[in-house]
């Protein structure tokens, strides 16, 4: 079907409204953002700071105002039938080394907000080590001194009440937020066994920081979530970065329309976005853009909309039948999510109530609902956990020097994809250097456990080596990209998995746990046969914490990256990542947070572009057109310091 471009140039009205048809938009923006999710909403909201900027955000999905999204208990509903409409889901591929397991919904956010709608609410940051490593693969600026205002410029923190933060012992230093749109607070309610859980870590020697989020987040901690310290609601991106501007003359939101793909001029310059309606799919329109497109699809679409539109790997594209235009490799590569073992224990002498009573007795979840309906206590405040241990290698695992002397000797390619482009061998074995030296430091979590007054233990892999894709399906482009998580892949990651399971013994035989009464069931106490084990591990393991990033990395084009340290894709012009995919490493935290903050951070690299545009543009006649083309072409841009 012919593409049509819309030709009505309406003018904004005095209140921006929400857009449902193409044909009530502009035929041009001077910015025009793919997604409206969390990274999404950020950067239009401070676009449009500027009255003399033209944003259009284009969002699939549709707002949520359900209690399944903006209830902190209720986040699990948004994977359920009563809220799947405000989801992808996205099928695996089976993966090889889970023994054949197949992820049936690898759940992302499709509505006004994206995935901070339905995640855990986790409100975490990484450590400086884990952002540092990101400046060491070659992106200047990207370290912890370069995004620590970005962190605080997104959050305001709400403190507990006195009486919650004296009987939970909640700890937390103000200064590490600022005056942001997302809140992060602490719940009025923890369940009883959570103290004892707490205070078993003590018997291993573990204790934590006051507050995590200055960048120092090994041990035992308090984390707050994403959440309104009022109401206890969800705090997200379309409650603080669009609800409180939505009325902005320049602002439009696009919904229920998907990006089919980009539209680059014959010399790369991104012209325009290739749209359609949710529902009726053939019916296309082109809108043109001005001065920048901004992916910001997440970490699972933006390398989709990119190989459909033509920039990607080259044998991908052209076995799909897709003109290459621009032959990027590493497009849809190095994708990294948190994989996480399991120990499945039971207390004996567990106190009440627990998780299990909310879950099985009607008359106490009816009254946690009335609780919280009438006061914004109770159980049903908790979202996904507010309190966790993350430790480092070292203190896991029995030999960490001979883990590390192993992942040294591997080579590079040998457990990445066959058949894989050079430069993402080349961009694997910097990444490699860079995590031997986390791996081998105190400074830089590789496990995560929540403290959640439950017995079983989820142990996240923070660190994980395996490499896994987001390509097109070359025998239905348009239809779901295809996903190859690829875990366990590398076997180291199975090493880990195992020595998690044997520290996590340790913690559960602590004299204090045992006040609980904790009893292991899978894979049982009398399992210590490495072997054993690992069958374990591949039997019960979850490939996924839905904290899909890597796959339009930040790094040097020839070490496979895809955009570079100004977020700008290469070879392309006009054309910025946002989201997820940029992230090189997977850092050892849940991701929302660090996606506000890349936002933040790539608003004010967009505006001094703009500044430095409009200086070179007033200099154009001294200069000469020739000289101008030069200082304004990429490369010129790439070496200078307004990026840092």
């Amino acid at each position: 079907m012919a593409f049509a471009t819309i030709s009505h140039a309406y003018a904004f009205a005095r209140k921006a409204e929400v857009k449902r048809s193409a044909i009530e938009l502009h035929d041009h923006y001077d910015y025009v953002i793919i997604g409206g999710g969390t990274s999404g909403l950020t950067i239009a909201n401070r676009l449009t700071e500027d009255v003399s900027k033209t944003v259009l955000v284009v969002e699939l999905g549709d707002f949520a105002d359900e209690p399944c999204i903006s209830m902190p208990k209720n986040f699990l509903n948004t994977l359920a039938t009563n809220c799947s409409n405000h989801a992808f889901n996205v099928t695996s591929r089976p993966i090889t080394d889970l023994n054949g397991l197949v992820v049936q919904k690898y759940t992302v956010g499709m509505a006004v907000g994206g995935s901070s709608a339905v995640n855990g609410m986790v409100f975490h940051r990484a450590s400086k080590a884990d952002y540092n490593a990101w400046e060491q693969l070659g992106n200047p600026g990207w370290g912890w001194d370069g995004l620590y205002r970005y962190f605080k410029k997104s959050t305001s923190f709400g403190p507990p009440s006195k009486e919650s933060a004296k009987k939970y012992s909640y700890t937390w230093n103000a200064g590490a937020y600022g005056h942001g749109p997302i809140w992060a607070t602490y719940p009025p309610f923890q369940w009883a066994a959570t103290k004892i859980l707490w205070d078993a870590w003590s018997d291993l020697n573990i204790t934590g920081p006051v507050e995590h989020a200055t960048g120092n987040m090994l041990g035992r901690y308090w984390v707050p979530a994403s959440q309104h310290p009022i109401n206890q609601t969800r705090s997200y991106a379309r409650y603080g970065y669009y609800d409180p501007i939505k009325t902005r003359t320049n602002y439009h939101l696009l919904i229920g329309y998907k990006v089919e793909k980009l539209k680059l001029s014959s010399d790369y310059k991104t012209e325009g976005i290739i749209i359609s309606e949710r529902f009726h799919p053939d019916q296309r329109v082109t809108v043109k853009v001005i001065k920048e497109a901004i992916l910001a699809a997440g970490a699972v679409h933006t390398p989709h909309i990119l190989q459909l539109s033509g920039i990607g790997p080259k044998d991908i594209l052209e076995a799909a039948d897709i003109e290459v235009r621009v032959d990027l490799p590493g497009v849809g590569q190095n994708m990294q999510d948190h994989p996480q073992a399991r120990v499945a224990c039971n207390f004996t002498k567990d106190l009440w109530p627990n998780p299990d009573t909310l879950a099985s007795n009607a008359t106490y979840r009816d009254e946690s609902q009335a609780e919280y309906e009438d006061h914004k206590t109770g159980p049903l405040t908790l979202s996904l956990g507010t309190s966790f241990t993350f430790l480092p290698l070292q203190t896991v695992y029995g030999n960490h020097q001979q883990f590390v002397s192993k992942l040294k000797a591997q080579s590079p390619a040998t457990y990445l994809s066959p058949n894989i482009s050079t430069s993402i061998i080349a961009g694997f074995a910097a990444q490699k250097k860079v995590l031997a030296r986390l791996f081998a430091a105190q400074d830089s979590a590789a496990y995560e456990t929540p403290i959640s007054g439950v017995c079983s233990r989820s142990l996240v892999i923070l660190k994980p080596l395996s490499r896994g894709s987001i390509n097109i399906n070359i025998t239905n482009p348009t239809g779901d990209p295809v996903l190859d998580l690829r875990t366990f892949s590398n076997p180291l990651d199975i090493e880990q998995a195992v020595s998690f399971i044997r520290y996590t013994r340790r913690y559960m035989n602590t004299p204090t746990l045992a006040d609980l009464g904790p009893v292991e069931t899978a894979p049982g106490a009398d399992v210590v046969d490495e072997v054993e084990l690992i069958k374990h591990v591949r039997a019960t393991s979850a490939p996924t914490s839905f904290h899909a990033c890597g796959t339009a990395a930040m790094m040097p084009r020839h070490l496979g990256g895809v955009v570079g340290s100004d977020l700008r894709v290469y070879g392309v012009r006009g054309l910025s990542v946002v989201d997820a995919s940029i992230m090189p490493l997977i850092p050892a935290t849940h991701l929302s947070a660090t996606v506000y903050a890349v936002a933040e951070k790539v608003c004010d690299i967009l505006s001094r572009l703009s500044s430095h545009l409009s200086r070179f543009r007033r200099h154009s006649r001294l200069m000469g057109h020739a000289r101008l083309q030069i200082l304004l072409s990429r490369e010129y841009y790439e070496n200078q310091a307004v990026f840092g």
